[in-house]
């Protein structure tokens, strides 16, 4: 796996995470305007004010604070000494991992929507509605709790909001939200998926299907945050990871047994499933990390340590061995942009997963999370967030990237 680093980043003195902090992982990053929450695998959360037109200074650290809650996470970084949990954490194939996985950072549907709203159109009055809603706090949804609930969490009243199973049977393995803020999909134990809207309660009755309604014994009418939709079935085996897009209406699922399902997010139908490919000599493995995008290319990380690229139609295109474990990986324009346990973030062609360009961040340890910064932010500067094992955060220019890979 040799590559030219040619990569640049700036990783600010000023951190929770490093040494002198002591914060654990940074196992998420959430990305606003002027605004960065970064959630650590101890469950503290590190708010930075985002300046980034700034020559110097642009990440500022502004409050950390725990997460309401912790104690019932199953995180090793929070279990006292001397617990039955395991070393393995860390690993998708143990129902006591947490990770980049197992939280996320939204706004919310309703709030998005609205956000986005005013932006197209900002001279336009806002209704009493929109004004409620203007300052409304970023929420943390996480999953990975000894009484396998998902939680939400407030950053403005730093409270617990919500705490739903909506029906899973066992401990939820991951969750993914969509750009959209509206959408959540969770994996379960139970080898089924459940599609959540968050904070939108218009959505949440336009949507909701019969089942849910009758099986989880409540409404979708009501002013909830968390609202279970559909449940998906399709997989014989505990869902590992899940991956969503609003725009393609799509979810599709990884299980550890290596089957992907493909369900239409909305109306929460089957569409397809398949098998990635595996080596000759070894049983079928467990997918273990994916990334979609919004033409409906597929990555997968597998438990046979290769990276598969498919159609949404589960037509293959590449495998390659990935040499390491990764840990998490996002596609951009034309390229996969990867970090594992290598304390590598590589950046791969996407139609050969090729190498092209590399960082080390051996300093850091191995990287526990990749962020880019969200398309409805422009005309925001383009930045990569990466989260070392260390808790620190390292920045790379979106043109940067775009010099190291030839534009792609």
């Amino acid at each position: 796996m040799s590559s030219t680093v040619r990569l640049r980043c700036h990783t600010p003195g000023k951190q929770y995470g490093g040494k002198k902090g002591g914060c654990g992982s940074a196992i998420k990053i959430g990305i606003q305007a002027d605004m960065i929450t970064v959630i650590y695998s101890d469950l503290k959360v590190g708010t930075f004010r985002w300046y980034p037109k700034a020559a110097k200074n642009r990440l500022m650290p502004d409050k950390l604070r725990l997460l309401p809650n912790r104690s019932g996470s199953y995180s090793r970084a929070v279990i006292k000494r001397g617990s039955a949990a395991p070393k393995s954490m860390d690993d998708t194939t143990n129902k006591f991992s947490v990770g980049n996985w197992s939280v996320a950072v939204t706004l919310g549907g309703y709030e998005k929507e609205q956000s986005l709203r005013r932006t197209l159109m900002p001279s336009r009055l806002a209704s009493a509605k929109d004004a409620l809603y203007t300052d409304s706090a970023t929420l943390i949804v996480s999953c990975g709790y000894w009484d396998n609930t998902i939680k939400v969490h407030s950053t403005d009243a730093w409270k617990l909001e919500c705490a739903d199973d909506g029906g899973h049977y066992g401990c939820i393995r991951c969750l993914a939200v969509t750009d959209d803020g509206a959408f959540m999909v969770s994996g379960g134990q139970d080898c089924t998926c459940r599609v959540w809207i968050i904070d939108h309660p218009d959505l949440a009755v336009s949507l909701a299907d019969g089942y849910t309604q009758t099986a989880l014994g409540h409404s979708a009418y009501g002013e909830q945050i968390l609202y279970c939709s559909h449940v998906l079935w399709g997989h014989e085996n505990p869902v590992s990871c899940v991956e969503v897009s609003s725009e393609l209406d799509v979810v599709v699922s990884g299980a550890l047994d290596g089957r992907i399902c493909a369900h239409s997010l909305r109306r929460g139908e089957f569409i397809r499933s398949f098998k990635p490919v595996t080596k000759a000599t070894s049983a079928p493995s467990a997918v273990y990390r994916m990334a979609l995008d919004k033409q409906g290319r597929l990555v997968t990380y597998m438990g046979d340590g290769t990276l598969q690229s498919y159609t949404i139609n589960g037509i293959c295109m590449c495998v390659v061995d990935a040499q390491e474990a990764i840990n998490d990986m996002k596609i951009t324009g034309e390229v996969l942009i990867s970090g594992g346990d290598r304390c590598h973030v590589y950046i791969r062609d996407l139609a050969s997963l090729k190498i092209l360009s590399g960082l080390d961040l051996n300093r850091h340890g191995p990287i526990r999370s990749i962020s880019l910064t969200p398309e409805d932010l422009n005309p925001t500067p383009q930045h990569l967030f990466i989260g070392s094992d260390d808790g620190m955060i390292s920045i790379v220019d979106r043109e940067e990237i775009k010099a190291a890979t030839g534009g792609r």
